[in-house]
């Protein structure tokens, strides 16, 4: 008896393992299914078809999907060209079936897929590429997949990605060489997607002459972010920062016409912050160095950014523009060089206005820019306060419906900039006229740099807080 009792608490769970792996089979496919779910109205991207072979331990599932107009026709003219470009041939003709590529994904069940960890499932996925290859992916990629990721779900339906893409050494025709490393991007995401965090990046992009000079040489590009979904029907819209930097770039000089270019510590960054029922759209990028020949430039500082946006017209204005984006009649219009109907731009008009009447701003909160004579600095604001849009249908009969904006319009720019550089840049005759602004208070000078704030409010422009006299500014165009 007590051997029949052992031998059934160890069968009990064997045999129960099947059942659960293929539970938890069925919960991965519903969690890719959610991945997918999230092209729904996209411009650029849509599911054509999915196939999937499911079994005990491991199902395998194939998915098609289609680059659609706006960008799969000139990417799809582009790889025609390519081809026939490769292979010797005439220019190609304008294709017209949609350009599409497949995505095989390999999918363990838990509760321990593939007996290396624990978890709902793993799936392994790779980029299916059609045979014959395509020249140009042949020559870069020979026999391996240019793109992979392999993802662990785990029980909450949270989980891990890693993507990679392989180095690359490809050899040219003519011999030039061209250099990357490999590509890896990590991340660890909720369910659906609601929230993510990524990072990674390239290591190195070299290309180098037959003779083995360097062309160019490219180093250490990162990616970084943390962004979270601010409406679960809104699959687009995400809050929080990203940032892209690179460590140096250098473009030798070629020949004796050409000048080296040198640019160090570049960096790229962007966040949306949500506050309460608006956004704040913040970007700006930085420079260390920039080098032009014998000139160097730097460091270099923008910031800007677009604050106070209702949040859900934000969201409805750029779902309603995307939709307008890929509409066929416009896109052959504007190819056509006819100029669109413009009711074609109706479904903006609303959630404009919306944004219009919520009191946006538009600032450049700094710019710096040093340079070999001194720094250039400045920033500036352009709010719209407590404005009355009204119908902005009525604008496209009636421009004049829109000057309440005016009306309620509000400016500011502050900028300084080294008396010699301005010098410079007015020319001989205008530079004269720096002595007569300083005198009657439009610029000030202190210690031979010169600043000047410039206001708008209520149809009224002042400079450092005294008028604008129109007569001394007719002067000063005139040069006289």
């Amino acid at each position: 008896m007590k051997k029949l009792i052992l031998a059934g608490l160890v069968v009990t769970p064997l045999a129960a393992y099947p059942a659960a792996s293929w539970l938890m089979g069925q919960q991965a496919e519903r969690l890719l299914g959610e991945q997918y779910a999230q092209l729904e109205g996209n411009v650029y991207l849509k599911l054509h078809a999915r196939d999937t072979q499911r079994g005990v331990f491991n199902t395998v599932e194939t998915a098609t999907f289609e680059w659609l107009p706006s960008i799969g026709k000139p990417l799809a003219q582009a790889l025609c060209e390519s081809s026939a470009k490769a292979e010797g041939a005439p220019a190609c003709s304008n294709p017209t079936e949609p350009l599409r590529f497949t995505v095989r994904t390999t999918i363990q069940h838990g509760p321990l897929p593939g007996l290396s960890t624990l978890a709902l499932a793993t799936a392994h996925s790779e980029l299916v590429l059609a045979e014959p290859r395509h020249p140009v992916l042949a020559s870069l990629y020979g026999d391996k997949t240019p793109l992979t990721v392999d993802t662990v779900f785990r029980f909450g339906g949270d989980g891990h990605q890693s993507m990679k893409s392989p180095a690359v050494d490809f050899t040219a025709d003519d011999q030039t060489r061209l250099q990357w490393g490999e590509f890896n991007l990590e991340g660890d995401f909720t369910r659906g997607a609601k929230s993510v965090r990524f990072t990674g990046g390239l290591p190195f992009v070299k290309a180098l002459s037959p003779e083995g000079a360097p062309l160019l040489d490219m180093s250490d590009m990162r990616m970084e972010g943390t962004q979270t979904r601010l409406f679960d029907d809104d699959p687009y819209l995400y809050a929080g920062p990203v940032k892209l930097t690179l460590a140096r770039l250098d473009i030798p000089r070629k020949g004796e016409d050409d000048q080296n270019v040198l640019i160090e510590g570049l960096a790229f960054r962007g966040n949306v912050i949500q506050k309460e029922a608006f956004l704040d759209l913040e970007g700006g990028y930085a420079v260390d160095v920039f080098r032009l020949g014998e000139e160097r430039f730097g460091p270099v500082r923008l910031d800007a950014a677009f604050r106070h946006m209702e949040a859900r017209s934000l969201s409805r204005f750029y779902r309603d523009y995307t939709r307008l984006v890929q509409d066929g009649d416009l896109r052959e219009a504007l190819a056509g060089g006819a100029k669109p109907d413009l009711a074609l731009f109706k479904p903006l008009l609303e959630p404009a206005r919306v944004l219009l009447e919520n009191s946006p701003e538009f600032s450049i909160d700094r710019l710096d820019i040093t340079l070999p004579k001194g720094t250039l600095q400045g920033n500036a604001v352009v709010r719209l306060p407590n404005a009355k849009v009204g119908n902005l249908a009525d604008a496209a009969a009636n421009p004049l419906v829109l000057m309440g904006l005016a009306s309620a319009l509000e400016a500011e720019v502050r900028m300084s900039v080294p008396e010699a550089l301005a010098v410079e840049w007015a020319g001989e005759d205008q530079a004269a006229m720096i002595p007569v602004l300083t005198q009657e208070g439009y610029i000030q000078n202190a210690g031979g740099v010169l600043s000047s704030r410039l206001s708008y409010a209520r149809g009224e422009i002042t400079v450092n807080g005294k008028k604008l006299d129109p007569a001394l500014m007719g002067t000063v165009r005139g040069g006289e």
